[in-house]
């Protein structure tokens, strides 16, 4: 599925590789290499001809074995998954992470807000803006799955180590992830992708939001979010609501592109 890089190209490279001693040591030509081995270049077609290059040609030959040898992953329509990480949603960012530790068994409140100090926030950069612009999600909706959903959000401790993990990776506030009762038999399941939208207030406020977690205190109709998937959707873009009800969820297809840092990675536990 990897694109080939034509005849000039690999040519190029050739003679890069061949003076190895003189130019690989140079940073914009190691990454000339490394660029085409990512497209898809044969390692072997060129770094065959620098047998007499440095120790770097070794280390390239590894880097290049490991990337001819890298998974493809697919997405709905049959399509290769493009992955990138930006860092993730800095709505999650906001606020100090000790003053939004809770449990979730007071996710059952049955929608009973709690009372959290007002904090006063500082702007964001102007950056960070930019960078909230490319973390959002494209709304995918497809059936909608319920329309009386109840959504609250969780921090810190509780989003280590989530069910659906793969025991190495540990979510943050900064994700598009969400926590589901065990026993919602008509729940997303893990690793799925749900669309949750508030059509309460004008304009609709949607978000995409993977189920990688269980919800030891919630019922059916319940996901428990990460802060900057609340804030997404809560009437204020802040967490003071502390629960918001009657949303409606769709199915959503996987994603494409990934966002590493919003959904985790594409393998779960249970793939």
């Amino acid at each position: 599925m990897r694109s080939s890089i034509t005849i000039a190209a690999l040519a190029a490279l050739v003679t890069l590789a061949a003076s190895a001693n003189a130019s690989l040591h140079k940073p914009n030509n190691h990454i000339a290499i490394r660029s085409a081995l990512e497209k898809g270049a044969n390692s072997a077609s060129f770094l065959n001809n620098a047998a007499d290059a440095s120790d770097e040609v070794d280390e390239l030959q590894d880097e290049a074995d490991a990337l001819l040898k890298r998974e493809d992953f697919y997405d709905d329509d049959g399509k290769v998954i493009q992955i990138f990480d930006d860092g993730g949603d800095p709505a999650g960012e906001d606020e100090l992470a000790a003053t939004l530790v809770r449990r979730r068994s007071a996710a059952a409140s049955c929608g009973t807000s709690t009372k959290k100090s007002k904090k006063t926030t500082k702007t964001k950069s102007h950056s960070n803006a930019k960078k909230a612009a490319s973390t959002s999600t494209n709304s995918s909706q497809g059936e909608l799955m319920s329309s009386e959903i109840m959504v609250t959000w969780y921090a810190s401790q509780d989003l280590l180590n989530p069910a659906c993990g793969t025991g190495s990776w540990d979510p943050t506030s900064n994700a598009h992830i969400g926590a589901i009762a065990t026993g919602w038999k008509d729940g997303p399941a893990c690793g799925e992708f749900i669309d949750l939208c508030n059509e309460d207030v004008k304009p609709h406020k949607c978000v995409t939001v993977r189920r990688v977690d269980d919800c030891a205190g919630c019922n059916d109709n319940h996901v428990d979010l990460t802060k900057a998937a609340f804030k997404a959707l809560s009437p204020s873009g802040g967490l003071d609501e502390g629960v918001v009800k009657n949303l409606k969820m769709y199915k959503s297809k996987k994603a494409n592109p990934w966002n590493l840092s919003l959904f985790g990675p594409i393998k779960l536990s249970v793939w």
